[in-house]
C-alpha cells in the first residue's frame, strides 16, 4: 500500500459523521479533500485544488464542478456551479463535490455533527462558511460522483431521513445567525423528492414603501393595487408615482385611491423611468422600497414577506421576485450577465412553471448578476447612497442592472426571491423597444464585466442555463498558424470582413496566419502590407471534378496543410465548404464562417450530386460553425447536427470607422459627386447584381412625381460587368433624359465612403442579406436608411427609429419612404441623428475578434 495513505479501524460499526472524524485524526494535511469510496477524483483535482489555496492565502474552502459517472464508466449529468453563493446555500448543498477545506476550520468548529447523517457535509458547510474568511469555486469538473444502485447520485429518495434532518441543519443555521424563519421543504421538493429547502420569514419587520410609477392605463394599475391587498405582510404603504396622467378615468381613480399620490413630471428629455424612481425614493417613509412596475400582479400573498426576510440578512442590497408572463412561463428569474452578446438578459426566461431549471435554479432563492426593478426591494438608505438610479445614462432600459451591478461591486448581493411570485404583463406600460444611446452605455461600462454566478461552461447563447459545447482552452506560448480561406479577394463584404479578421487577430499576436484564395484581387495587396502571406491556389472546385478526382484533390490539399504548419482551419462563405472537408482529411480543427441566407435546401444544388453531398456532410466536421445573423443561423438550424451552431455578429472597429466618416468633408465629397446643396441623394453601395436588387431603385425613383424627382439624385456605387448589370444600364438607358442624368451609375471603388458622406439617404434594396458590412458603414456615416428588412438587417437597424422597412420588390412602398425622406428634411435628420447610436449599440470589432480568438484557441486544443 501507499505509504501515503493510512488508515484505521473501528471497534464498533460507527456512522459516517463519527467514521469520519475519526479518520480525520489521521490527517496531517492543511487541506482536507471529502471523497466517498467509490467515487473517483479528476488526475489533475489535487492540483488544481492546491493551487486554489496556493494563489489564494485567504481561503478557507474550495469546491469544484462535478458529474455522475455510472458503473460502466460513463461520465454524465455535469453539474456547473454559481460561485460563492450563502443564500443559495440556505436552500440545498449546492457545493456537493468536490468539498475542500482547510482542517483548522474543521477543528474550529467540532468537525461532524452526529444525529445529522445523510446530509453531513451539508450542515459542516452551512458551519464552516458562517466563519470562513473567502469561499472559492473552481470551475472545472475535478470529482466523478459514482451512480450504482442504493446510491444518492441516482436519487436523494434513496436516504429519505436525510431530508429532515438537513431541514434540521439550515433550520439551526438561521437560528446561529439570529435570522426569525422557520425552514420548510417547498411542495415542488417534496413532490421531486429533493433535499431542498427555503425559510418562511414573519409577516412583520421593518416598514417598506411600494413605489409603483405610473401613466394613465388605469386599468393595470388598479388590478396592481388591487392585487397587493393580498399581501401578509403588515408594515407596508403605497406611494403612487404618477407621471402626468390625463385620462378622466385614470384621474379619478387616482382622486380616490387610499394611497399616498406623488405627481412627477417628466423631464424636457422626455420619459425617464429612473427619475420617477428616484423622486418616490426620496419621498418615501419607508425603511426599505419596493419598486414595482403597474404592469405587475401579486400571485403569492407571503411575496413581501419573503422579500423583506432575505433583505435583512447580512450583505443583501437588492431582493427581487420570479415573475411570470400570462401564461406562467417565467419573464425573469434573475439577471445573467453576457447573454445578448454581452449583455444583461433575464435569467430562466420563458421556462415551464412546472420546470425546476438547470440544478433546480429557477427554483430556489439565490445569489444572481442583479434583478429587475419590475420588482426589487432595497433599503431606502442604501439606494440613496449608491446615487439611487442612473437618470443621465439609463433613463429607461439597464438602470435597474446598473444600480444591481454597482451594489455588487460595494460587496453587496443580489437576490432571486424564488417564493415571491407576481405575474409580469411585460411591455404594456412602455414597449418593449430601447434608446440604443443606453445599449451604448451599457456596452461602454460593462462590456468587460464575468458573472461570478454564471458558470463558465455553461452557454450564453440563451437563458436556459444549457451545458456550452466548448473544449477547455490550455494555455500556450506559442502562436498558433492558422490558415484563412477567402472565396476571392475582392472588395466585397465577406473577403473585407476575413481580411480585418484575420489582420486584427494577427496585431494582437493571437494567429500566425496565413492566406489562400482560389481568385486574386486588390485585397491581396491589402494583406501583403499587414505582413500576411497570401497564395492563390487551385481548389477542389475550380473545375467541378468527377468523384474520384474530388478525393484525390482534397487528398492533395490535406496533405499541403499539413505539410504548411496548419494548426486551424478558417473557412469563409458556404462556398468554401471544401476547406471543410480538406479539414477533415488532415484531422485539423476547422472554423467555417457562414454569411449566406439564401435556402440550405438548394444552396448547394447546382453542384454535382457528389459535391453537394460533400457540403452538407461538411456541417458535420467544425469545432464551430459561425453564423453573422441570428436569423440566418435559425434558418440553417435543421443542419445543426452537432450544436456547433454559434453566433458572431461582423463588428467594425468603431471609433476608427466613425472617425474616418468624419474626416471627409461632406462639401467635397458632393462636389465630387457633382450633386447641388438642395438635392435629396440616395445612395446604395454594394456589387450590382440580381441579389441587391438595385433596378428597384431606380423604378421606385421614377414612380415619383416629376417635382420630387427633380430635388433627388440615385448613386449606384458598385458596378461590376454582368448579366444584371446590363439590364440596369438597359433601363437606364430608355428613360427619359431628365430622369436618367439623375441616376449614377460607379464601378466598384475604394473610395465608396466618399459616396456616402455625400449623400443624404442609404438605401439597400437587398432580397437576401446575412448581416450586410455597408449598412453597418451607413450607419457610422450618420445616414438615415430605407433598406429591405431580410434576415439580419433587422438586427442592425432600428425599425421607423432610423430606418424605414420594405418588403423586397415592393417599388411603392421604396418610392413611398423615398418621398416621406424629400419632402421631409426634419424627419431625415432626426433619423440622421440616431444612426450612429444605433451603430455604436453594437457589437463591436474588439468583441467579434475576441470570440474568434476565443473558438480558436479552445479548437487548437482539440487535435
Amino acid at each position: 500500500m501507499d505509504s501515503r495513505i493510512k488508515f484505521t479501524t473501528s471497534p464498533t460499526n460507527e456512522n459516517i459523521s463519527a467514521a469520519t472524524n475519526r479518520a480525520m485524526s489521521l490527517a496531517t494535511g492543511e487541506i482536507v479533500a471529502l471523497l466517498d469510496h467509490d467515487d473517483l477524483l479528476h488526475p489533475a483535482a489535487l492540483g488544481e485544488i492546491a493551487l486554489c489555496y496556493s494563489n489564494n492565502p485567504n481561503v478557507d474552502i474550495v469546491y469544484s464542478d462535478d458529474d455522475k459517472i455510472n458503473l460502466e464508466n460513463k461520465r454524465y449529468a455535469p453539474q456547473f456551479k454559481p460561485g460563492w453563493s450563502p443564500i443559495l446555500l440556505l436552500s440545498f448543498m449546492y457545493m456537493s463535490h468536490l468539498f475542500t477545506f482547510r482542517r483548522n476550520l474543521f477543528d474550529k468548529v467540532g468537525g461532524f455533527r452526529l444525529g445529522f447523517e445523510g446530509c453531513q457535509d451539508f450542515d459542516l458547510a452551512l458551519r464552516m462558511s458562517e466563519i470562513a474568511r473567502t469561499v472559492e469555486r473552481i470551475p472545472q469538473v475535478l470529482y466523478h460522483w459514482r451512480a450504482a444502485e442504493g446510491s444518492t447520485a441516482l436519487s436523494a429518495d434513496t436516504k429519505p431521513e436525510a431530508f429532515a434532518r438537513g431541514q434540521r441543519a439550515v433550520q439551526e443555521a438561521f437560528d446561529r445567525r439570529g435570522i426569525k424563519a422557520k425552514v420548510a421543504q417547498p411542495s415542488f421538493a417534496k413532490a421531486a423528492r429533493l433535499g431542498i429547502f427555503e425559510p418562511i420569514f414573519p409577516d412583520d419587520g421593518p416598514k417598506v414603501t411600494i413605489i409603483i410609477p405610473t401613466r394613465d392605463k388605469v386599468e393595470l394599475l388598479r388590478r396592481c393595487v388591487d392585487s397587493i391587498r393580498l399581501t401578509k405582510y403588515k408594515n407596508y404603504d403605497i406611494l403612487i408615482v404618477d407621471n402626468e396622467s390625463s385620462e378622466p378615468e385614470t384621474l379619478t381613480y387616482l382622486a380616490n385611491c387610499d394611497a399616498e399620490i406623488l405627481r412627477i413630471a417628466s423631464p424636457e428629455t422626455g420619459f425617464s423611468f429612473s427619475h420617477l424612481i428616484n423622486a418616490g425614493v426620496a419621498a418615501a417613509a419607508g425603511e426599505y422600497v419596493l419598486l414595482l412596475n403597474n404592469d405587475t400582479e401579486v400571485i403569492s400573498p407571503g411575496w413581501l414577506s419573503q422579500m423583506v426576510g432575505y433583505a435583512q440578512m447580512e450583505q443583501v442590497g437588492a431582493v427581487g421576485a420570479r415573475l411570470m408572463y400570462e401564461d406562467s412561463r417565467l419573464q425573469h428569474g434573475g439577471i445573467t450577465h453576457g447573454l445578448h452578446e454581452g449583455m444583461a438578459g433575464h435569467s430562466f426566461k420563458l421556462l415551464a412553471n412546472y420546470d425546476h431549471g438547470y440544478m433546480s435554479l429557477a427554483k430556489v432563492s439565490r445569489e444572481t448578476a442583479g434583478v429587475t426593478a419590475a420588482c426589487m426591494l432595497t433599503p431606502r438608505h442604501l439606494f440613496i447612497r449608491m446615487g439611487g438610479l442612473d437618470a443621465n445614462n439609463f433613463n429607461v432600459a439597464y438602470n435597474d442592472v446598473d444600480y444591481c451591478y454597482r451594489l455588487v461591486d460595494a460587496g453587496y448581493f443580489c437576490v432571486q426571491c424564488a417564493s415571491a411570485e407576481l405575474y409580469h404583463y411585460e411591455g404594456k406600460t412602455r414597449g418593449f423597444s430601447d434608446n440604443p444611446l443606453e445599449e451604448l452605455a451599457m456596452r461602454k461600462k460593462y462590456s468587460a464585466r464575468v458573472d461570478k454566478w454564471y458558470n463558465p461552461n455553461l452557454s450564453l447563447k440563451n437563458e436556459q442555463f444549457e451545458v456550452a459545447r466548448h473544449h477547455l482552452h490550455v494555455p500556450s506560448d506559442e502562436t498558433p498558424r492558422v490558415l484563412f480561406v477567402s472565396h476571392n479577394l475582392n472588395h466585397e463584404g465577406a473577403p473585407n470582413s476575413l481580411f480585418e479578421l484575420s489582420n486584427g487577430l494577427k496585431t494582437i499576436q493571437a494567429v500566425d496566419p496565413v492566406v489562400i484564395s482560389p481568385y486574386d484581387g486588390p485585397l491581396k495587396d491589402r494583406y501583403g502590407a499587414a505582413g500576411i502571406p497570401v497564395h492563390i491556389t487551385r481548389t477542389p472546385l475550380t473545375d467541378w471534378p468527377a468523384e474520384e478526382a474530388w478525393n484525390a484533390e482534397i487528398k492533395r490539399m490535406a496533405q499541403s496543410f499539413l505539410y504548411a504548419g496548419i494548426q486551424v482551419v478558417v473557412a469563409n462563405t458556404a462556398d468554401s465548404f471544401w476547406a471543410v472537408e480538406v479539414a477533415r482529411v488532415a484531422n485539423l480543427p476547422c472554423i467555417w464562417i457562414i454569411r449566406e441566407s439564401e435556402p440550405w435546401q438548394t444552396y448547394f444544388s447546382h453542384f454535382p450530386t457528389h459535391i453537394s453531398n460533400a457540403a452538407y456532410n461538411a456541417f458535420d466536421y467544425p469545432y464551430k460553425t459561425v453564423f453573422v445573423a441570428r436569423s440566418t443561423m435559425d434558418a440553417w438550424r435543421p443542419l445543426d447536427s452537432r450544436h456547433s451552431f454559434s453566433l458572431i455578429r461582423n463588428g467594425l472597429d468603431t471609433e476608427k470607422l466613425v472617425q474616418s466618416f468624419e474626416g471627409l468633408d461632406r462639401n467635397k465629397c458632393r462636389e465630387m459627386m457633382g450633386v447641388a446643396d438642395d438635392v435629396c441623394v440616395f445612395t446604395c453601395v454594394g456589387t450590382i447584381s440580381s441579389r441587391k436588387g438595385q433596378i428597384d431603385l431606380i423604378e421606385a425613383y421614377t414612380a415619383l412625381n416629376p417635382e420630387l424627382a427633380r430635388r433627388a439624385a440615385i448613386f449606384l456605387v458598385g458596378d461590376r460587368p454582368g448579366d444584371y448589370s446590363s439590364q440596369l444600364h438597359n433601363i437606364i438607358r430608355d428613360l427619359p433624359e431628365e430622369l436618367s442624368s439623375r441616376i449614377h451609375v460607379i464601378p466598384e471603388t475604394p473610395a465608396a465612403r466618399s459616396y456616402l458622406v455625400g449623400s443624404d439617404v442609404f438605401v439597400c434594396s437587398s432580397r437576401v442579406e446575412s448581416y450586410p458590412r455597408v449598412t453597418l458603414e451607413a450607419m457610422a456615416a450618420g445616414l438615415p436608411l430605407i433598406s429591405t428588412g431580410v434576415w439580419g438587417i433587422r438586427e442592425q437597424v432600428r425599425k421607423d427609429y432610423n430606418a424605414f422597412l420594405y418588403e423586397p420588390g415592393d417599388t411603392g412602398a421604396l418610392a413611398t419612404h423615398m418621398k416621406n425622406m424629400i419632402n421631409e428634411p426634419e424627419m431625415r435628420t432626426l433619423f440622421a441623428s440616431r444612426s450612429k447610436p444605433v451603430f455604436q449599440s453594437l457589437p463591436d470589432f474588439a468583441f467579434m475578434r475576441d470570440s474568434y480568438r476565443v473558438i480558436i484557441s479552445e479548437a487548437v486544443g482539440t487535435r
